[in-house]
């Protein structure tokens, strides 16, 4: 297994695995939200065979 930072190619394969993941589409949103707008702190991809298996999306708190 790799891990590594999340490329903005790997962006359709992470979101397909947080809707698996989550049973829809809300999670997905969330990060790519937070991602759009700058709040990422970190987002890394693991990879198995070449194939996204996991995903860690750390986002700054906002008060």
């Amino acid at each position: 297994m790799t891990i590594r930072a999340e490329a903005d190619e790997d962006r359709q394969e992470v979101r397909a695995l947080n809707q698996s993941a989550f049973g829809g589409n809300d999670e997905a949103n969330l990060v790519d939200q937070l991602r759009d707008g700058g709040f990422a702190v970190a987002s890394l991809v693991a990879l198995a065979k070449g194939q996204i298996v996991g995903h860690v999306f750390i986002a700054l708190k906002l008060h």
